[in-house]
């Protein structure tokens, strides 16, 4: 894993998308990348040598959307859950 791989997975995501639990836009972690790249790189290293992702990376805010086709909202099924995760856990998924 290099620094030039997760560096361009972080950058590959769309930059004012919703942001998941931690509450950071992916702007952010673009902007303070410069700072935080060689912390961001030994945390996504250390993940793959264990074998899991850390805990706060793995909750998801969870939002309900209207389906535009259901009349009735007062009815679960005219609702779809979306899941917004932390930018580094999707980018090192």
């Amino acid at each position: 894993l290099s620094i030039e791989e997760v560096e361009r997975r972080v950058f590959a995501a769309q930059p004012w998308k919703a942001q998941g639990e931690d509450g950071l836009l992916a702007i952010v972690w673009k902007q303070v990348w410069p700072a935080v790249k060689e912390r961001v790189l030994v945390l996504f290293q250390a993940s793959l040598d264990v074998g899991e992702l850390p805990a706060e990376w793995r909750n998801a805010k969870i939002i309900p959307l209207k389906k535009s086709d259901k009349g009735n909202y007062t009815l679960a099924k005219a609702w779809r859950p979306i899941s917004l995760l932390p930018t580094l856990g999707k980018a090192l998924e």
